[in-house]
């Protein structure tokens, strides 16, 4: 089931507020998150850009 979060203004523009357990949950998984991407398909995609050299490191771990 997808979860949701609500849209919020902040001065003239949006945001989506992640909660810090999501991303502290996705950096002990795959590493640092340095930024994120979107896509727009019908659907708005957020996807974390993990660091290189921590994406390294998690692989050699696992």
């Amino acid at each position: 089931m997808p979860l949701k979060r609500k849209i919020c203004r902040i001065g003239d523009s949006k945001a989506i507020f992640l909660p810090k357990s999501w991303i502290d949950l996705l950096e002990e998984k795959y590493g640092k998150i340095k930024a994120v991407s979107m896509e727009v398909n019908g659907k708005l995609t957020i996807r974390p850009i993990i660091e290189e050299a921590h994406r390294n490191q998690a692989k050699k771990q696992t």
